[in-house]
C-alpha cells in the first residue's frame, strides 16, 4: 500500500509497479482500477486517474500477497497540497496489522517498511531500488 485509511495501492500503469517488477516483485494487484477517481487527486485537477486503487485487508488476503511493502515515508503529497502535515508513515502498528492477517508474507515474516522514495521517486533514487528491493521481494534479506 501507499496510504491508509483508506487503504490505497498502486497498478500496472504507474512507475511503482515498473520498479517492483524491475526489482523482482509482483504486483498483485497490477490488473485493478480504481473504481471511482481519487478525490485526494482533485485539488490538483486530476479527476480521472484510476492508477491508484483503494483496497481493503479482506482483498490483501484475497490476494495472497509473498511480500508486502509499507513506506515509512511517501512524496510529499497530502490533501491539502505539497508539503502539507498529512503524509503517512507506515509504522510497527501497521507491520502488526499485516502479520495478523492469513497471507504467505506473514507466514513468512516478508513484510517490510521500506524507504518509500524507492518505488515513488525516479531519478538517482533508483540506483538505491535496485539495490534494496530485490534482496526483501527475493527472500534473500535478513529482516
Amino acid at each position: 500500500p501507499l496510504w491508509r485509511d483508506p487503504w490505497i495501492t498502486f497498478n500496472a500503469e504507474t512507475y511503482a509497479h515498473d520498479i517492483l517488477k524491475v526489482c523482482g516483485g509482483i504486483n498483485v494487484f497490477a490488473e485493478r482500477e480504481q473504481i471511482n477517481p481519487l478525490p485526494a487527486g482533485e485539488f490538483l485537477g486530476i479527476t480521472h486517474d484510476r492508477r491508484y486503487p483503494q483496497v481493503t485487508l479482506d482483498d490483501v488476503i484475497a490476494a495472497q500477497p509473498d511480500v508486502v511493502l509499507l513506506p515509512v515515508s511517501f512524496h510529499p503529497l497530502s490533501h491539502d497540497g505539497w508539503g502539507g502535515s498529512e503524509q503517512v508513515h507506515f509504522t510497527e502498528t501497521d507491520v502488526a496489522s499485516f502479520m495478523a492477517l492469513a497471507i504467505p508474507a506473514a507466514q513468512h515474516n516478508r513484510i517490510h517498511l521500506v524507504d518509500g522514495s524507492l518505488l515513488t521517486w525516479h531519478g538517482t533514487r533508483i540506483a538505491y531500488a535496485l539495490r534494496d528491493l530485490p534482496p526483501l521481494l527475493s527472500g534473500d534479506s535478513n529482516p
